[in-house]
């Protein structure tokens, strides 16, 4: 009886020894990289991605899960009726975006297809959304994250030609604050999720001068069960096809809409800026503007009015602010009882440039990377001898 508990207990040891050796041969691909400073949006002139918009839109969802993996992941729907689901609330995009796998376009009723897939294998939900990439990636840290490591996620899809959206970052704290200060090759934020909402996030990014831009998604895996049709984004692009809602969306040319019921009571118009005035039309039941701004500080806050007997025939409601100098950003977020729209930043610039830096690849730190590969090998050497030892092995003899 001894001797069979003795075997169980090797047998657990090993087993733990095993996948941490396993898991140990994903940790030291690690590269360590050094980032580019918080360069905060500096300038006299101010850049808003709403110039010389017109009033067409088209509703998109990214994040939505269908049945994959033969039901080993969580979508309760097929990726037909899902899509359709959307395309009968009248969305122009219905992305399906299952882990690691992209559904194509005859699976899927979307009026316009963009390939999408969630990016993550790790506990601590540490997720992002491939969009239009070539092909998924499978590789991921599935424990414990550095900064450094989800950057090399990041990179990862950016090298197979996705562009790239931090999901759901305050869902189980997946990327830290501190992490979205540091970030960058990255180029949306998943603010609005039906399992939390970013904004905070997102203005740790803004606040340390990446010029990234905001996204809303239902994130369902349940059509019937979960909330559906609440979160999606409005994107002002000149045509209803692929490349032009992705151009209008990189360029920041959408705002994204938190419904409680699923259905939006008011509309944003417009954004007009002159010098440091910003100026804002909403119409329907929107009645209230805030302004939000570095490190997550309500600006202001405002009751939107008619300014004339024309916007009173037309229902346009007005909101003005001017950013004060050394306030290096804005964004705006038009309320009413039973809704959100949440707008992309007016950022100031110099000459309609900013420093570009949320574009950059960060730099390879040589030294700490093969130092914490030298690390992870280490332990790898000792979990052998640990394994050895459990067993009375001798891994040399005389």
């Amino acid at each position: 009886m001894k001797k069979a508990a003795s075997v169980f207990i090797k047998l657990i040891i090993s087993i733990i020894l095993v996948v941490t050796f396993f898991t140990g041969l994903i940790y030291i691909q690690t590269t360590i990289y050094t980032f580019p400073p918080p360069t905060p949006f500096s300038g006299d002139s101010l850049v808003n991605p709403y110039q010389n918009i017109d009033n067409k839109t088209y509703k998109c969802n990214f994040h939505a899960h269908s049945i994959a993996w033969k039901g080993i992941t969580n979508g309760h729907n097929s990726s037909q009726d899902l899509t359709k689901a959307y395309k009968d609330q009248g969305y122009t995009v219905a992305g399906v975006s299952n882990y690691h796998c992209i559904t194509d376009s005859i699976n899927s009723n979307s009026p316009v297809y963009i390939p999408v897939y969630e990016h993550g294998i790790n506990i601590f939900k540490s997720h992002l959304l491939g969009i239009e990439p070539r092909k998924p990636s499978y590789f991921d840290f599935p424990l414990w994250q550095n900064t450094s490591q989800k950057q090399q996620i990041i990179n990862d899809i950016r090298n197979n030609g996705g562009l790239v959206t931090i999901a759901h970052p305050k869902f189980m704290d997946g990327h830290t604050l501190e992490d979205m200060s540091q970030l960058t090759n990255y180029q949306f934020v998943e603010v609005l999720n039906h399992y939390r909402i970013s904004d905070e996030y997102w203005d740790a990014a803004l606040t340390a001068g990446r010029l990234v831009y905001g996204i809303g998604n239902d994130d369902t895996h349940d059509i019937n069960n979960e909330p559906t049709f609440r979160m999606w984004t409005e994107v002002f692009a000149e045509s209803p096809t692929k490349d032009g809602i992705l151009d209008a969306m990189v360029k920041g040319r959408a705002f994204m809409v938190y419904s409680q019921d699923g259905g939006a009571d008011g509309y944003f118009s417009n954004v007009k800026t002159s010098g440091d005035t910003i100026e804002c039309w909403f119409t329907g039941k929107i009645d209230t503007v805030e302004v939000w701004g570095p490190r997550h500080t309500l600006l202001a806050k405002q009751q939107l009015r008619m300014l004339n007997t024309e916007d009173s025939l037309t229902g346009f409601k007005h909101g003005e602010y001017v950013l004060p100098k050394n306030i290096s950003y804005a964004r705006l977020v038009g309320k009413s009882n039973e809704c959100a729209l949440y707008l992309n930043p007016i950022v100031r610039s110099v000459n309609g440039k900013t420093s570009g830096v949320e574009r950059l690849v960060p730099e390879i730190d040589v030294l700490k990377t093969w130092f914490y590969r030298l690390c992870v090998l280490l332990i790898e050497v000792v979990i052998v001898f640990l394994f050895l030892f459990t067993w009375q092995l001798k891994p040399f003899k005389r």
